[in-house]
């Protein structure tokens, strides 16, 4: 199969060279359908490929900038951190696996805070992930109501991430960007299909069971009723789709969303309970440097049985990189979230980019995700707005 990919992957690199936002686009598409399911690995060497053809182009245009982001300082700082955080780690398979990983998604925000330099190249990629993401959707509601249970988890669909809790995230994240695109379009067949995508979108949240993905999609739903409050299709579509979500939705998933309020009938819940103390207690010990980058599993198994990552984004980080990771890792999310309120003064975009995160993170409270792509390819793609309505001015390599 890798054998078969090879054309693919020289033609990529080929108009790649040509329009880096073409490969950067196939690159974007295959990470949010993970298509690697289907037909082996690919992400890694489309990075990979998308950063050669990046350079040379750079190279052949003799064009040797980088784009200027007033966050870059504390993504600098954060990393500079979690490598410092090595020198204390004892689980070092662990931490490699995240590194990888992290570094996978740095790449990743890098190419597309350097490549989208104007709004309709944002638009595109924004349009290229709520494709492919409904590509998932079709999966996660079509193996839940047939036969086919390829990524079933406990009778719950993680669809093409297998996860189901990193699938509920990665729609809350997405589901904005669909809304935006329904709501900007002029023409008929297309608004049509970003409707689609948004219906999908939506109620393939239902089939994950994701208690965190459904916080975090009435979180979404509330704040795009509030920017559209004015709308009055706003309050036409709205009981719509909820009297439509009510009816379709199956009575199991109404059980398991009351857990949430008698968390007495749900051991999973009182086990995340236990993690989080046995992570402030961790805490609490180390409060400074933290624990060592992917260390929290070996750090807190003296508290508790069957010890498993934080299932809270922010949390895991103050475990393992103390106050001062903690506290670069915030500033990079406050710097990205005030710098869009502020933007929203002049785009529309800009507030449902603000919405998009808002989601990402009210699901980051229950998950661990702070190292994967599309926590940083969403921080890439709004980064690079905010370029280029805010921060204007270029960084010179020479």
């Amino acid at each position: 199969m890798e054998i078969a990919l090879v054309p693919l992957f020289a033609a990529i690199a080929y108009f790649g060279i040509l329009i880096p936002g073409v490969s950067l686009a196939v690159t974007l598409f295959a990470a949010y359908s993970h298509i690697s399911i289907f037909i082996g690995p690919v992400f890694l060497p489309l990075v990979a490929i998308t950063l050669a053809s990046f350079i040379l182009y750079k190279l052949f245009k003799r064009d040797l900038t980088i784009a200027y982001l007033p966050v870059n300082k504390f993504i600098f700082l954060f990393i500079a951190t979690i490598f410092f955080s090595l020198f204390f780690t004892q689980d070092w398979e662990r931490a490699i696996y995240d590194l990888f990983i992290f570094l996978k998604s740095l790449v990743l925000f890098f190419l597309i805070v350097n490549i989208a330099k104007d709004e309709n190249t944002i638009i595109h990629l924004i349009e290229t992930v709520v494709v492919a993401v409904l590509c998932g959707s079709i999966i996660a509601l079509s193996e839940y109501h047939t036969t086919i249970h390829v990524f079933l988890f406990s009778g719950r669909t993680g669809s093409v991430l297998e996860d189901p809790n990193f699938f509920a995230s990665m729609l809350v994240s997405v589901l904005p960007f669909s809304i935006f695109l329904f709501k900007r379009e002029r023409n008929l067949y297309l608004k049509s299909f970003w409707g689609v995508c948004s219906v999908f979108q939506l109620f393939s949240i239902v089939p994950t069971f994701s208690r965190g993905g459904i916080i975090g999609l009435v979180v979404i739903l509330f704040l795009v009723v509030l920017h559209e409050r004015k709308n009055k299709w706003t309050w036409i579509v709205l009981p719509l789709v909820i009297l439509v979500f009510a009816i379709v939705v199956p009575f199991d998933f109404w059980i398991r969303i009351m857990t949430l309020i008698n968390t007495q009938y749900d051991k999973a819940i009182g086990h995340r309970l236990l993690l989080m103390k046995s992570g402030i207690k961790v805490f609490s010990q180390y409060p400074i440097i933290g624990v060592g980058t992917g260390d929290f599993i070996n750090a807190i198994s003296r508290y508790m049985n069957h010890p498993m990552v934080a299932h809270n984004m922010y949390l895991h980080v103050f475990v393992e990189t103390g106050i001062i990771g903690g506290t670069f890792f915030l500033c990079i999310l406050g710097n990205v979230l005030w710098s869009l309120h502020r933007a929203k003064q002049i785009s529309d975009l800009a507030a449902y980019m603000e919405i998009s995160l808002i989601g990402l993170f009210v699901t980051a409270f229950f998950l661990s995700i702070h190292f994967h792509f599309w926590v940083w390819a969403l921080l890439g793609i709004v980064s690079a707005f905010l370029r280029i309505k805010l921060w204007r001015r270029p960084y010179w390599l020479y």
